[in-house]
């Protein structure tokens, strides 16, 4: 796993609909210097007693890491963020379904791979599975440029769907 996470600058955050692409393809928005993007890893290592459906879903558990990624957008797709915000929770197939409740998101159903992209050094981050942890953030109304804040929850992405291993990672760096 990648020790740093450092973003320089403004950055181009891209996404994919599909969990676990390498390359996500559509552009999301951008991020200024003043709010920097940040990634928290979170390790339990205390039992964690939680159900299924409890305030910590347990696939988070057995996953042994969570990433929450903070990041404020000061330009961002209206289209590509509505198409992001819909996605299916869950299980659900069907918007009048409700999937597993406290159930983790997996590929098709509701999670996503995000890329952020520094415009000035080129690196880049990929985080293969992530989807949404509350709601997406209007800020500042009124006479200043408007922004949204995004918190989103990152997990490792596994090759070989119910087996973790070595390689699979909250995030993986390129560019560098």
């Amino acid at each position: 796993m990648a020790l740093a996470f450092e973003v320089h600058g403004p950055t181009l955050v891209t996404w994919n609909n599909a969990a676990g692409t390498a390359s996500p393809a559509n552009n999301l928005g951008y991020t200024d210097n003043n709010d920097l993007i940040s990634l928290e890893l979170e390790y339990p290592n205390e039992p964690i007693f939680t159900t299924r459906s409890g305030n910590i879903p347990e696939a988070f558990v057995h996953l042994g890491v969570i990433g929450r990624l903070t990041m404020t957008l000061v330009k961002w797709d209206h289209e590509q963020l509505e198409d992001l915000m819909h996605a299916l929770p869950g299980s659900a197939a069907l918007e009048s379904e409700v999937g597993t409740i406290g159930g983790l998101k997996t590929s098709g159903s509701g999670n996503f791979s995000l890329k952020i992209a520094s415009t000035a050094s080129g690196d880049a981050y990929v985080m293969k599975s992530c989807w949404f942890d509350g709601p997406v953030r209007r800020l500042d109304f009124g006479n200043k440029p408007s922004r949204i804040g995004l918190n989103i929850i990152c997990t490792p992405h596994e090759a070989t769907p119910n087996t973790l291993d070595g390689r699979d990672e909250v995030y993986t760096v390129t560019g560098r």
